[in-house]
């Protein structure tokens, strides 16, 4: 059966490798998009050599030797494959070879999501192409080539993308050796009691980072509050650290809008983690923002013909009303403009009315800019009309404004356990 499951797997390559290779000759001289995906399924032994070792040669693998012979016109490379054939890739390849390659993105293929590429080589290879702006790669092969590479593959680094979690220290040194990034996303962790020794040797860095999208798992503020971001334009951050903790420390997200300048103008978070408190007080100091997007899915998604069952949200929207009668004091993101919300459970059709008009009052008053686009998206039914009546308050505000409020259906009932359905068979569960 196996020996039928070789003679298969070898005729379908054969047959990709043709059209490959005439694709490939059509291109002429054009750069190339490779993108070449193994299936999280890959079985070695279906190969006629159950792959070859590191250094083995590469005829024993005829669709990579085929995009390799290009290699002098790779410009794009996304790679999603085993380690073992990475490595026989990388060992036939150097920066020489890769003269006009400008993105790579390498990436285990094994498991049903891509997994850090461990048991790969070196990336010098790829680091070393003279016109290399833009990495995806995952986190330990990074650290361990930081010293390994000299000082100008790090500056020519515009865009980065961190596979797994990196720690703070290590993202530290990482930022302090890319000079030049612009676009970086991440996943930061707290290090290692042995890490933070090394952070009273910390220095200030200023980061020209302009996009930073970052994943928190356990609020790494330490050594990270020496990194400042002069050019932050839009920041994306999501805090997937335990909220339950006893002593619920200040996200990092706040020490980088403090390190922001206040004409930052783009701001996505997830305020389900955070505490009311931190999330006003982030929203605050991000007091220049013209773009606000929110997503508030609750920690448990439990939806129920009774909106008393629903979970609370994690902001009250009530927070971006303004008393215009008050002296209009203490008012959240003045120059906002665009305003998306996402995953909303509790949020009442009078509470977004009387909010939305709360702020074109502001706006024709000359205190806050007008909202230009609003977008609501509800679990819930709609309960009030207000859509006419907010936008006609704009046009006699003299704004225009287009407002979406999504009203999304249950995805499910869910009855508890006081509830006389409970345990009773549902379609809709």
């Amino acid at each position: 059966m196996l020996a039928i499951r070789q003679h298969d797997f070898a005729k379908v390559i054969e047959l990709r490798c043709q059209v490959v290779k005439e694709w490939l000759h059509r291109s002429g001289t054009c750069p190339l998009s490779i993108s070449l995906h193994y299936p999280t399924s890959h079985n070695p032994a279906l190969d006629d050599t159950n792959l070859p070792r590191r250094g083995a040669d590469l005829g024993s693998n005829p669709l990579l030797l085929l995009v390799l012979s290009f290699s002098r016109r790779w410009k794009q490379v996304d790679l999603v494959l085993p380690p073992s054939v990475y490595d026989e890739l990388e060992a036939h390849l150097s920066g020489d070879l890769l003269p006009i390659l400008e993105t790579f993105r390498l990436a285990d293929c094994r498991g049903p999501r891509l997994r850090p590429m461990t048991g790969a080589g070196s990336l010098r290879p790829f680091m070393e192409s003279p016109n290399l702006r833009r990495l995806c790669i995952d986190a330990m092969l990074l650290t361990r080539d930081i010293a390994m590479l000299p000082p100008t593959v790090w500056n020519r680094l515009t865009c980065l993308c961190i596979i797994q979690s990196i720690s703070d220290v290590a993202f530290y040194d990482l930022i302090r050796h890319c000079h030049s990034l612009i676009h970086c996303e991440a996943q930061l962790k707290a290090s290692q009691a042995y890490e933070r020794r090394l952070s009273h040797r910390q220095t200030d860095i200023v980061s020209l980072i302009k996009v930073f999208k970052l994943d928190d798992l356990s609020s790494p503020v330490g050594i990270l509050q020496s990194i400042y971001f002069p050019s932050l334009e839009f920041l994306d951050y999501r805090y997937t650290s335990s909220p339950f903790a006893v002593d619920f420390p200040p996200p990092f997200f706040l020490t980088i809008i403090k390190h922001a300048p206040t004409t930052f103008w783009k701001l996505n978070f997830a305020p389900r983690k955070l505490s009311s408190i931190h999330s006003i007080r982030g929203l605050h100091l991000a007091s220049g923002i013209t773009h606000l997007s929110l997503d508030c899915t609750p920690y448990l998604r439990v939806h129920t013909e009774d909106d008393m069952l629903m979970p609370e949200d994690c902001l009250d929207f009530s927070v971006f009303a303004i008393n215009t009668t008050g002296g209009c004091k203490d008012i959240l993101v003045p120059k906002l403009e665009v305003l998306e919300m996402y995953n909303v459970q509790r949020l009442t059709d009078e509470t977004i009315l009387r909010v939305l008009l709360s702020r074109i009052d502001a706006a024709q008053m000359g205190v806050v800019s007008p909202l230009r686009h609003v977008k609501i998206d509800i679990w819930r039914r709609r309960q009030k009309d207000i859509h006419e009546a907010v936008l006609e308050h704009a046009k006699s505000a003299g704004f225009e404004m287009k407002l979406e409020l999504n009203y999304l259906p249950y995805r499910r009932v869910y009855h508890d356990r006081f509830s006389p359905s409970f345990l009773l068979a549902s379609d809709n569960w």
